[in-house]
Formats: structure tokens, sequence, C-alpha cells
């Protein structure tokens, strides 16, 4: 998993606009590691590339000098495989990639918000009726009749971006963490010891 996002105002100028596969370059951030660049979230800023596409990866320490190409667009993000360039020494880019890929496409439990609900959620208000709330708090979809037809919308949703609701086990566990974290057990002073016990010790 990676927490790192290519720069949103990236990716703003083609090498050929006209060309039928258009060619970026991106010098990133010093602190992105060669396999945060396969994590299809890396580009979740980028959606208007297409499939095909190359982008070129610039370490400005020199790490990493790569070329990817982009392979799809889903949501949360774009999936990419290893183009060609110079990635670090000692890899093999191509596993990294599918290694990457791989554990990014894996079905995630969705996080659970600070009211102890899933972030992903269906809700009702009077101006939106019922509607799909997703990941980052963004509205996903508005105005369904009814709580059902919010909630299979909301499933389609989940599906997209691999994520699942929390079961209700997971969710009083997770209740539970965050009350011992916000009650530590205070531990007792120790009652020092008399001098005859100290000295039948001895």
């Amino acid at each position: 998993m990676t927490t790192k996002r290519l720069r949103a105002r990236g990716l703003t100028t083609a090498d050929i606009a006209a060309q039928k596969y258009t060619n970026y370059h991106e010098i990133v951030d010093e602190a992105v590691e060669y396999h945060e660049l396969f994590h299809p979230s890396f580009y979740e800023h980028h959606k208007r590339v297409r499939p095909y596409d190359v982008i070129r990866l610039t370490h400005p320490a020199g790490l990493f000098d790569v070329y990817v190409t982009v392979r799809s667009v889903i949501p949360g993000g774009v999936t990419v495989d290893f183009h060609g360039g110079r990635p670090p020494k000692g890899i093999d880019p191509y596993k990294v990639a599918e290694e990457e890929l791989a554990a990014a496409m894996q079905i995630k439990v969705c996080p659970i918000d600070r009211d102890g609900r899933p972030v992903v959620k269906v809700e009702h208000t009077p101006k939106t009726r019922w509607r799909v709330i997703g990941l980052n708090s963004t509205e996903v979809e508005r105005d369904f009749a009814t709580k059902l037809e919010a909630e299979i919308r909301m499933a389609h949703y989940l599906n997209d971006i691999r994520m699942r609701l929390p079961t209700p086990e997971e969710l009083m566990a997770e209740i539970k963490l965050r009350e011992a974290l916000a009650n530590p057990p205070v531990e007792q002073p120790k009652t020092p010891e008399s001098p005859k016990k100290a000295a039948d010790a001895a």
C-alpha cells in the first residue's frame, strides 16, 4: 500500500498532443519509492490518461528513470505495466510491478469512521434523499427513492474499489481497540515495604 500520490498538477504537457498514444514525462517527489509507481492509487489524480499511453517517471536523485504503460483507468486510480528504462539496481522490474498490482487488487476491509460506522455508507437527507457516501466523504450518487436502491449502488461501488464492509465482529473489535487506546490502564503506585518485611526478606 502506498500513501504517495503523483502531484495533482502533473502530466499536463504531452510530447505530441495529436498522436494516437500520448507520452508524458514527470519528475516524481524525492520520497517516492520505485514500487509505489505501480500502485493504482499513485495516479488517482490523473483519470484523463488512456490505455497504452506511456509515462516516463524520473527520480530527482537518479534512483530510477523508467517508462510505464497505462493498462487501464479504474475507480481510485490507474493500473500500469513496466515498459522500459532504468529501474533501481538489483531488482526485477516486472516482478515488482506484478507484486504491487496484485497486492493493490486484493479485497480490503472498508475503513471505519470515528463514529464506529464504515466510511462507505448510505444516508438520507431531505435534500438528497437516499445517497451513497464513498471514501474521503465523497458523494457517489444521490436521489435514490429507497434505502435498498442506495445499498445496491453502494455494493457496486465497493466492488469497483475492491473493498467490503466490515463484519459486526470487526466493528466491535475496532470499537474495543479504540476504547482501550483512549483509556489506557493506570499503573498503581507500589506500596513501600516496611523495614520489618525488608529485614525478613534479607
